[in-house]
């Protein structure tokens, strides 16, 4: 059975669209991050591993927005996708980010309770390395203050 560990976290203190975790142990093969906070408006949540920023990220993205609905798919991305930012719970499973011999993917969901929005996001990183950084930010709109950012190692 798989166990849990806080391996990072950040409370907001004051608004802010970054945050990043460095350093990140290597001994966990997967990790899962938990926001729970704010921003003014829609934001995406992205992530970026070890500051690629060279468009080596895949994405697909599943939405509900109250009785619509969207799917779309990018390829060769300058960051991936973790979901929306307002007014509710983003949960991102990053999988085998520790690993050297695969690429690392992400699956997330998240729900906006303002504007009544259920996201379902995959990403993929089209390297074969450890990510050792990862940066967080949104699109356009800060955090609030009180906003909290959570990391969990999963033990193998």
């Amino acid at each position: 059975m798989s166990s849990y560990t806080l391996i990072a976290s950040v409370e907001i203190a004051i608004a802010t669209d970054y945050v990043a975790f460095t350093n990140l142990p290597s001994s966990y093969r997967d990790a899962v991050i938990v926001v729970d906070g704010n921003s003014a408006s829609w934001s995406n949540i992205s992530l970026r591993m070890n500051g690629n920023t060279f468009f080596q990220y895949f994405q697909q993205r599943l939405q509900s927005y109250q009785s619509t609905s969207a799917h779309y798919w990018l390829d060769n991305q300058d960051q991936a996708r973790a979901g929306w930012n307002r007014n509710g719970v983003t949960v991102c499973h990053l999988m085998d980010y520790s690993s050297t011999d695969k690429y690392t993917t992400t699956i997330s969901y998240s729900s906006n309770l303002t504007d009544d929005i259920t996201t379902l996001e995959s990403s993929m990183w089209k390297q074969n390395a450890a990510v050792t950084t990862l940066e967080m930010f949104t699109n356009g709109n800060n955090w609030t203050s009180g906003t909290t950012i959570f990391m969990y190692g999963i033990e193998a």
